[in-house]
């Protein structure tokens, strides 16, 4: 048989896997909802979800304004919220799409956000492993990842409020189109000769700046990935010296990502 007819079929196979592969981490992860009588009392044992679970009730009321100081927190001078409004802030604008405004109602609703990140995961580490080797590393990646067990499965599934999904989601957003900027610099680097090539290569890195600033957001742990970025861009710097070639093009992607971030923690007074 001639397998070779079947590359003209590549984009949609892949489709039909991607899609096979995020139906298979929704089914898997909804499961826990099919078998509670009642959503709005899930039982759930972490106290983070219940904590996030005021915070989201909280915001819907007084959307967007987010609760920094919470006075039931830390009895009985109140407390400063340690995280940012990254997962309150999108569960909130979920609640408020799908008209969830009583208690139980915000339960039930908050409870799907982790679960469909969760599915968004998987055409993300589509893209992520395609960009780092081929697309079939780029199905492998998404089709471990939608049944991945243990902590990442239960920090994923439903009734888990909490911002850890949220962070693993948006960090690995922000390395994959940081990676898309590297190859963009590759092929067409910036120039001031060409102005369309910069702007699209600026672009990018303005891109990856919001999307490391929602991971941030979301959990401050992801300050790790800088280090990881210093690492990398020290090493690439002395690759690309070695190689005769001009790294002017990490100075550009680093100093626009970074200094989107800090414009935006400013200007929502972080």
């Amino acid at each position: 048989m001639d397998f070779s007819a079947l590359k003209r079929y590549q984009p949609h196979i892949t489709f039909a896997l991607l899609f096979s592969f995020m139906a298979t981490a929704f089914i898997l992860r909804i499961l826990p909802a099919i078998v509670t009588r009642d959503l709005a009392f899930f039982p759930v044992y972490d106290t983070d979800t219940w904590y996030n679970l005021r915070q989201i009730e909280v915001m819907v009321h007084t959307f967007p304004q987010y609760n920094w100081f919470d006075p039931m927190t830390a009895y009985p001078s109140g407390k400063v919220i340690d995280w940012g409004p990254g997962l309150p802030f999108i569960a909130a604008v979920f609640c408020i799409i799908t008209g969830a405004a009583t208690p139980d109602a915000i339960v039930a609703a908050a409870g799907f956000v982790s679960l469909l990140m969760a599915v968004l995961m998987v055409p993300g580490m589509y893209y992520l492993g395609s960009q780092i080797a081929d697309r079939k590393t780029g199905i492998a990646a998404a089709g471990f990842i939608s049944f991945t067990s243990f902590l990442y499965f239960t920090f994923s599934s439903y009734g888990m409020v909490d911002h850890h999904i949220g962070e693993v989601l948006f960090s690995t957003l922000f390395i994959l189109v940081y990676l898309l900027a590297i190859s963009a610099a590759k092929t067409h680097p910036p120039d001031r000769n060409n102005l369309h090539a910069t702007a699209f290569f600026c672009g990018l890195s303005a891109l990856a700046g919001f999307l490391y600033f929602t991971a941030l957001i979301t959990s401050t742990t992801v300050l790790l990935i800088l280090l990881i970025i210093a690492v990398y861009t020290f090493i690439q710097n002395v690759t690309d010296f070695l190689h005769e070639r001009d790294p002017e093009y990490l100075c550009i992607l680093n100093m626009v990502m970074l200094g989107l971030v800090m414009a935006l923690l400013f200007l929502f007074g972080f």
